[in-house]
């Protein structure tokens, strides 16, 4: 399997990389475009799209970016 490093703030602001599968990824990349484009709020019928690993990445970028 190949993974895929995703750079991202900590809430410490220490950069941490969490290395994720090519689609977990895509999912990330997503998930984070649509929180961007909401200003947080992306309702809970869509994010239930995404499995638990994907939300809780997406959002600590979100909240730290």
């Amino acid at each position: 399997m190949t993974v895929h490093p995703f750079r991202m703030r900590s809430s410490d602001n220490d950069d941490e990389i969490v290395y994720l599968c090519g689609t977990c990824a895509d999912n990330v990349n997503v998930l984070l475009a649509l929180l961007n484009g909401h200003d947080g709020d992306v309702p809970w019928p869509v994010k239930r799209c995404f499995g638990n690993l994907v939300r809780n990445v997406a959002d600590q970028a979100y909240t730290n970016q």
